[in-house]
């Protein structure tokens, strides 16, 4: 005789079937998109690959093989005449299918085209891209580590970073309605970019609806002149700090 299962006609092991079912769901769907990936980029690189080769006919062939490729498969997305130049400078910097292969595991196309367009030397070109599979970067993530000049930062002075955690999405919409005011308006965003034309914001933006801010920032090996004259000195900050650990000090011995 099977065994009840239910009780009060409510099967009590239904949450837990569910999260299993759930579980099996997200991890096949994460492998088909990672597999999907995989097999666009090699793709794209096999595409630019082709480009390369026939070089010598010129200027017209891209645009040429646009137009009849997005009329051969209109609901197929990326073989603009921009997104094969792509392919084209992709084939042009990495020059073996083996790589692209791992590469491909690790990087989306939107990884791919930002790393063309900021790097031009193909060891920082590999490096960051191996970073960002390791670390799992984001394309904003990329965008300011290459800004910041990471490379220089920890390959040339042989440091190490240990920013190899990254909080996702759903903990960081615990963390707004956590801080969240009962009277606080809605949560707009401000999106800092190196430029305006900036594939970060391009990226960001693509399906938002809420408020968004964009704008330019510039890095400074030293504080402009301007802003040292309205903050402290270094030596204020520092007599503050031994201030207010001698008062924490003296908080925790009861005032003596």
């Amino acid at each position: 005789m099977e065994r009840d299962t239910t009780e009060g006609g409510v099967m009590c092991d239904y949450g837990l079937i569910l999260g299993q079912i759930r579980s099996e769901i997200s991890s096949t769907r994460c492998r088909v998109i990672q597999s999907a990936n995989q097999e666009l980029l090699l793709l794209y690189w096999s595409v630019g690959n082709i480009i390369l080769e026939k070089a010598e006919w010129g200027s017209g062939f891209i645009p040429l093989l646009s137009k009849d490729i997005c009329g051969e498969f209109p609901d197929m997305k990326g073989f603009s005449v921009r997104n094969l130049k792509y392919m084209r400078k992709f084939s042009g910097v990495v020059h073996s299918k083996q790589i692209v292969q791992t590469l491909s595991a690790q990087l989306s196309w939107s990884h791919v085209t930002l790393l063309l367009d900021k790097v031009k030397d193909l060891e920082r070109w590999m490096w960051y891209a191996e970073q960002t599979g390791e670390f799992g970067w984001s394309v904003w993530v990329l965008d300011h580590q290459i800004a910041t000049d990471l490379f220089s930062r920890q390959v040339t002075a042989k440091k190490i970073s240990n920013f190899d955690r990254v909080l996702d999405s759903p903990q960081a919409k615990t963390v707004i309605s956590a801080m969240k005011m009962p009277e606080d308006k809605p949560t707009i965003g401000l999106i800092l970019c190196r430029d305006e034309n900036s594939i970060v914001a391009e990226y960001a933006l693509r399906d938002m609806s809420k408020p968004i801010g964009v704008s330019e920032y510039v890095f400074f090996q030293e504080l402009p002149e301007y802003l040292r004259e309205d903050l402290p000195d270094a030596s204020v900050f520092g007599d503050r700090m031994v201030e207010e650990m001698e008062a924490a000090y003296h908080w925790r011995r009861g005032g003596d």
